[in-house]
Parts: structure tokens; sequence; C-alpha cells
């Protein structure tokens, strides 16, 4: 560790010079650095499976993001995967309206559950419930008024937790 400071202001001067030097001999370089080629990164295809062992999917840079424009395009770009992804590019295509399906009855389903275990709190909590009915596209849960503050909030979230 000793001279380690003296050493580097040294480094520094000696740097300094050679770039005030090079720039007064007509070099048209900025700094006083020795050029050296610019290899391009070469890739190697992915052939077979081991080589895909090795693959990792990457949106961002280790880094971060630089810019709100950087972040407004990679969330396009993911958006734009799973859109594609999803099959939704070609509506008259049968996969489209399948995917939709799915995704509806998923919606539904999740709804059902949600006021499902409503239900199921509210007869847990000895609540009378008056109407339970699966309709189209909702549902209706009919229960007495007059209960607790604490059974309210716990309707609330139980409904969140389903």
């Amino acid at each position: 560790m000793e001279g380690t400071f003296l050493e580097d202001q040294s480094f520094e001067k000696d740097a300094t010079k050679g770039a005030k030097d090079a720039k007064n001999k007509g070099n048209k370089d900025k700094y006083a650095v020795r050029e050296e080629e610019i290899q391009p990164i070469v890739y190697k295809t992915l052939e077979s499976p081991e080589d895909y062992e090795e693959y990792r999917f990457g949106v961002t840079a280790a880094d971060g993001l630089k810019s709100r424009n950087q972040a407004w395009n990679k969330l396009r770009y993911i958006m734009t995967e799973i859109w594609a992804d999803m099959g939704f590019r070609t509506i008259k295509n049968a996969e489209f309206w399948v995917t939709f399906l799915i995704l509806c009855m998923t919606c539904w389903v999740s709804r059902f559950t949600h006021y499902i275990g409503q239900w199921f709190f509210l007869k847990g909590q000895g609540v009378a419930v008056q109407n339970f009915e699966a309709v189209k596209l909702t549902i209706d849960l009919d229960y007495a008024t007059d209960t607790d503050l604490v059974v309210e909030v716990g309707v609330i979230m139980v409904g969140v937790l389903f």
C-alpha cells in the first residue's frame, strides 16, 4: 500500500502529458490512448437442448433502466409479446376465441370464489344469508344488514383474500 497515492498521481500526470503531446503533434484524437480495434461480439447459435440450458431471458440490462423512454419501450415490448403469445393478432383464428373464452371463464370463476368465500365467512359468523344466486355475469349475495362492524370488515377482508 506504500506509495499507491503518489503512483496514481504520477500516472495521471503521465497520461495528461501524453495526451497534450499527442495533440500538439497533430494527432486528431482527443486523448492520447493507443487505438485498439473493436471486435464485434459473436454469439453461438443455439442448436441443441443443452445449448438452451445456459440461455436466460433478459429484458433489462444489469444496471437498470436509464430513462422513462427506455422503461416505456420495455413495457411495450412485454405487452407486445404477451399479445402475440395469447394469439390475439388474428381475431379470425379459432385460437383467439378459445383463449378469449378461457379468459372470460377465469374471470367469472374468480368472482364466484370471491363470493363463496364471503358466504362461508358469513355462515361461520352465524349471519343469516337470505340470497346467494349466480346470475349470468354477477352473483347476488344478500345478508342481514344489522351486523357488527367486525363482521362487515371481515366480509371485506375475506372477499379480498378469495
